[in-house]
C-alpha cells in the first residue's frame, strides 16, 4: 500500500537517482529498515556504511547529495554490497574481500539497465571477473562523471596527471587552491594551501592548474611526514 510517508520518501529519492533505479532503491531500503541519509559534500569520502550497534540499532547508509544521479547510484550500490556482505558474513570477511566483490558485481548488474548508454562498456568490463580490476573500475566511475557540477568534459587533465608538489584547482571547488603531497594506490593526499588542511583526493579527479603562473609557485616545499 503507498502511505503518504513512502510516497514523500520516493520523491526524495527521485531527486536524486535515476527514475528507474528509485523504486527498487526504496525497497531495498524499506526491507532492511535502513536509515539512509544524504550527506552534504564530504572531500575524503562518497559514502558510507554502517552496522547495528547496541546504540546504533540498525543498518546506516549515507551518500553525497552533491554528485550526479549516476554516480550516485553506483556509490549507493557499493554501500548496498557492504550491507549485503554483512548479513551474509557478519563481519568475518574483509571489507572489500572477494565475497563483497560478488555482491556489489551482483547489484552492478541488477542495476545496469538504469545507467547511461556510454558508459555501460566500461561497466561491463569492470564485472567480468572477480577479483575487480581497480583500473576498469576507475575507468566506469569516470564515464560517470560528466554530469557533475562544475566538470567540463573537454577539461581531461586529472590530478594523477600531475607531478608530486603540484598547485591545483579541483573542477569541482575551482575557489580552493590544493598541493599534492603523496600518492597511495588511487588517491593522493593533498593539502589546502590556505590553511593548510589535508585531504584525501580520488587520482582520477579532474584538475585545473592555475592561471597565474606566480600563484602555482607560491608554496612547493611538501610537508615531511604525516
Amino acid at each position: 500500500m503507498q502511505t503518504p510517508l513512502a510516497s514523500q520518501y520516493k520523491k526524495i529519492l527521485g531527486r536524486y537517482l535515476p527514475a528507474e533505479a528509485v523504486l527498487p532503491v526504496f525497497e531495498f531500503l524499506d526491507r532492511y529498515a535502513v536509515h539512509f541519509r544524504i550527506s552534504r559534500d564530504r572531500r575524503t569520502r562518497l559514502g558510507d556504511y554502517s552496522w547495528p550497534r547496541p546504540d546504533h540499532p540498525y543498518h546506516s547508509i549515507s551518500v553525497n547529495g552533491n554528485i550526479n544521479p549516476y554516480r550516485f547510484l553506483a556509490v549507493l550500490l557499493h554501500e548496498m554490497a557492504h550491507l549485503d556482505t554483512r548479513l551474509q558474513y557478519q563481519g568475518s570477511v574483509r571489507p572489500h574481500g572477494h565475497e563483497w566483490q560478488r555482491n556489489y558485481v551482483a547489484r552492478l548488474k541488477e542495476y545496469r539497465h538504469c545507467f547511461p548508454a556510454e558508459s555501460l562498456r566500461y561497466l561491463d568490463s569492470y564485472i567480468a571477473r572477480i577479483p575487480l580490476n581497480r583500473r576498469l573500475g576507475i575507468s566506469f566511475e569516470q564515464s560517470l562523471n560528466w554530469g557533475d557540477s562544475g566538470h567540463n568534459p573537454g577539461n581531461d587533465l586529472q590530478l594523477n596527471d600531475l607531478p608530486a608538489g603540484s598547485v591545483f584547482r579541483l573542477a569541482v571547488r575551482p575557489n580552493i587552491l590544493f598541493q599534492s603531497m603523496e600518492k597511495r594506490r588511487v588517491r593522493w593526499i593533498c593539502r589546502r594551501v590556505d590553511n593548510g588542511r589535508r585531504y584525501v583526493v580520488p587520482g582520477y579527479a579532474p584538475v585545473l592548474l592555475p592561471p597565474d603562473r606566480s600563484e602555482a609557485s607560491a608554496d612547493t616545499s611538501l610537508p615531511s611526514g604525516m
